[in-house]
Formats: structure tokens, sequence, C-alpha cells
């Protein structure tokens, strides 16, 4: 996870999202840097939630760009859940895409395995962080 949050808050979120690898405290440039070497090794997603994750974004094979969280005004609250439910139905659709060529060819062909493997990896980041933002508003409804 790459962040330009403070190490301590970093580590928590990792720890909820059940990530190992944490870099805080990480500029614009570092995050691209950081995207770059990855995506020499793997296809690479870029999940990001702000103006200064937008180069990163860009420089990974799959950018999934999510909405501002912090504010406890519901009209923004609802404006987060309506992007996170556009990203998905985006990555869904892309998936379907991946699967009607799959069925009309009888294959995956080698161009899409990069792609798919891609897509899945941004849904599974953006899924990952809804249940954790869904799992935090109701435990501070209860609490």
């Amino acid at each position: 996870m790459l962040t330009g949050d403070h190490e301590r808050a970093a580590r928590e979120v990792a720890a909820v999202l059940g990530l190992d690898g944490v870099a805080a405290r990480q500029s614009p440039s570092d995050k691209v840097a950081a995207v770059r070497a990855e995506r020499a090794r793997a296809v690479t997603a870029m999940v990001g939630d702000g103006v200064n994750d937008a180069p990163a974004l860009a420089a990974a094979d799959i950018g999934v760009a999510m909405g501002v969280r912090g504010s406890t005004a519901s009209s923004e609250a609802t404006a987060t859940m309506s992007r996170t439910h556009a990203e998905i139905a985006l990555l869904a659709r892309r998936i379907a895409t991946h699967l009607e060529q799959a069925e009309a060819d009888g294959s995956l062909r080698p161009d899409q395995v990069d792609d798919l493997l891609g897509t899945l990896y941004g849904l599974h980041a953006v899924l990952r962080l809804q249940f954790a933002q869904e799992e935090e508003n109701y435990f501070s409804l209860t609490g």
C-alpha cells in the first residue's frame, strides 16, 4: 500500500485490509516510481482517492479513482457510495466484455489475460475498500 499518510495511520488501514507491505509518507512522484517498478514485474492496479494519486493511477495498468472519505455530510457520503458503485459496475462490465469475447472466440486471447487480471485485481481492491468502509460505518453507529 502506498500512501501519503503517516506511518501509524497507514499501518492501521493496512491491518484492516489485510495488507503486508506499507509505504507511508509517499509523495505523488514516490507513488509513480513504485507503481512503475511493480508494473515492470506484473500487471498493476492502483486505487486512489485524491488528486495526488492521479499520476500513479495513470502509471498503473488499471487505475481506479475512488471518492473522497472523511466528511460526515450525507450528501458526500452518498456521492462516495455512488462513485464506488460506478467503479464496481465499470469493472464488472469490463470483465463481462472479456467473457463475451472468450465465448465468441472459444478462449481468452493472450492480449486479454493481462487486462483481465488487472481488472480483477482492481475489482478486488475496490470491494475490500468498500467492505472496510461499511464495517467502519457500522461500528461507528453501534459504538
